[in-house]
């Protein structure tokens, strides 16, 4: 008797469920935003590798130009002592190069291989746009930072719409002997 009364609601119950539910290869409405794919993410995080080996591989333009966007922005700002004056605010990829091989450009073969290290990514996503941060210590411990990104997908894949440096100086003696290191003492910043 328990179990028929338990089947003359269930049934109907269960019924009016699985028809009210849309079929699983239903594709979601036009307006939701989609979460990043793993494929996406892979390609987030390697925007944090790419930029690294450009940048310690003698500032290799071709790289970067497949990091940064094209209207890209970024802040390179140091905390804490700050003995280099470590404040720029570049726009435009063009600008950021420059000043990376203005600043790091100098550096080849075993002198720039390798220098920056970025660990610990974290990607949060947002449909076509997202958040990429990493911290970055450099070879002998002497510099670290953080990095914030705003990530964008374009055409040509995803790109840094925007990057922030927030870096600290631990050991300036290692950069004594270091003739970029040397003009910006020099010359007051």
């Amino acid at each position: 008797m328990k179990f028929q009364c338990v089947t003359q609601w269930l049934i109907p119950a269960l019924a009016a469920t699985l028809l009210a539910a849309p079929p699983a290869t239903a594709a979601p409405p036009a307006t939701e935003k989609l979460a990043c794919t793993a494929d996406d993410r892979l390609d987030i995080l390697q925007l944090s590798s790419r930029y690294a080996w450009g940048v310690d591989l003698g500032v290799d333009r071709q790289m970067l130009s497949s990091v940064f966007a094209e209207d890209a922005v970024a802040d390179y700002v140091g905390l804490g002592a700050n003995p280099f004056g470590l404040n720029e605010h570049l726009e435009g990829f063009e600008a950021i190069y420059a000043w990376l091989y203005r600043s790091l450009g100098h550096r080849k073969d075993t002198d720039a291989i390798p220098m920056h290290f970025n660990t610990n990514p974290l990607v949060e996503c947002h449909g076509d746009s997202a958040d990429l941060r990493f911290f970055m210590h450099s070879r002998g411990m002497a510099v670290g930072g953080i990095y914030l990104t705003k990530v964008i997908r374009t055409k040509a894949g995803w790109r840094i719409a925007r990057l922030r440096l927030e870096e600290q100086t631990w050991n300036a003696e290692y950069f004594r002997d270091d003739p970029v290191a040397r003009k910006l003492r020099e010359s007051g910043r």
